[in-house]
């Protein structure tokens, strides 16, 4: 071979090796630029923040980056997603807080009633500091809620009605001693066979109260005027007294029922604009009680005049009459503790009539169901120092 054919070859073979070389190349730069991302493009990304997936219906984002956990409008960054925020749901009248709604702009959530905010009615203190007020409401509250089959109408005293409260007396022995418990209570008593009735209707031709002694039962009766006034309702409870028929009997303790509470709001109303004493009416529960329920006098005055639970009232306080020789007369039966046990003389059944011959009023501080007011810091009582 000579040396002109061996030097074709050589660059034949150079030639081939510098083609497959360029090729290589070539085709390193289209990989290259098939998987370029040009680095504005990444600054563009993460400056909007969230970036929208290969559906065009999801928005990206990332909630561990405080500039792409930004979403749309109406839209919120749940997990690494913009989804729709959810609609207000607002309570609508009659359905309970507690359902899933929410109350309205100045309104709160108590007892699972949308509440205005200057509507909330606090425990009062002797509701709290008061064992046995607390106590006796808490059991009328559960005595009430046996009557109710709506859940939401269970949590307090006020959702049970006259025939509710009516019934509760007949049936619970203990229903005396639950009224008890309120100190601000007292009895309205009459004598006998007033207010005259006849034919079902009061007698027009009595004069009694006349205005003597209408003025000396309100001049009794202002005594509680801030206690009622406190009041969320009042129990106004009458017992058929031993005057006359069961007919006769019965519309007397009607009589006096309508008698006390017109004594009541006539007191509530004193000195009150007629366009503004709805807003100082309290509920009134009033029913009477038969001749079964007629209380014995040393129970009475065990029940309901113990010294104990007075609240600093005296008995002459708490004895309503009519005028002031009936008034000493009932307090000296009822401190006479011979006359008390004694019950076979006629004394004693002139006393028995003159405390069944009444109308008594509790007052009622609470429902049952107001919330307690927050205690800041400064009001809880600090420890007691321990001595070195």
């Amino acid at each position: 071979m000579t040396p002109r054919g061996k030097t074709r070859r050589d660059w034949t073979g150079l030639l081939l090796l510098l083609l497959s070389g360029m090729m290589v190349l070539v085709l390193g730069v289209i990989i290259a630029s098939a998987f370029r991302t040009d680095p504005s493009e990444l600054l563009d990304d993460e400056a909007d923040g969230a970036t929208t997936s290969a559906d065009p219906r999801v928005v990206r984002c990332n909630p561990a980056i405080l500039e792409q956990s930004v979403c749309p409008d109406d839209h919120f960054c749940n997990g690494s997603t913009c989804e729709p925020t959810p609609r207000v749901e607002f309570c609508k009248a009659g359905r309970g807080c507690r359902e899933g709604c929410l109350c309205r702009s100045g309104q709160v959530c108590v007892n699972n009633r949308c509440v205005n905010k200057k509507d909330i009615v606090y425990k009062p203190e002797i509701c709290e500091e008061n064992e046995q007020v607390a106590q006796a409401v808490k059991i009328l509250a559960q005595k009430c809620a046996e009557r109710k089959n709506n859940v939401g109408d269970i949590v307090t005293t006020g959702y049970c009605s006259t025939a509710d409260w009516e019934k509760l007396a007949m049936e619970d022995e203990r229903f005396d001693l639950l009224l008890a418990a309120f100190p601000d209570r007292f009895s309205v008593h009459f004598p006998h066979g007033e207010p005259k009735v006849k034919q079902g209707k009061r007698n027009s031709g009595t004069n009694w109260p006349d205005r003597e002694t209408r003025e000396f039962y309100l001049s009794q009766v202002r005594r509680y005027r801030a206690s009622m006034a406190a009041s969320r309702q009042i129990f106004v409870i009458g017992r058929e007294s031993p005057d006359g028929d069961e007919d006769a009997k019965h519309m007397l303790s009607v009589q006096r029922l309508a008698f006390v509470i017109g004594l009541i709001e006539s007191v509530m109303s004193e000195g009150v604009p007629e366009t503004e004493r709805a807003k100082h009416r309290r509920p009134v529960w009033s029913f009477s009680l038969p001749k079964s329920k007629a209380i014995d006098p040393a129970n009475f005055v065990q029940t309901y005049l113990a010294s104990h639970s007075q609240g600093g009232r005296t008995m002459a306080e708490m004895l309503v009459t009519w005028d002031p020789e009936s008034s000493a007369q009932l307090q000296t039966g009822l401190q006479d503790e011979e006359l008390l046990q004694v019950r076979t003389r006629r004394a004693w059944q002139v006393l028995h009539g003159d405390v069944n011959r009444s109308v008594l009023v509790i007052p009622i501080p609470c429902l049952g169901d107001e919330p307690a007011r927050k205690k800041s810091v400064l009001d809880v009582p600090l420890p007691p120092k321990e001595r070195p």
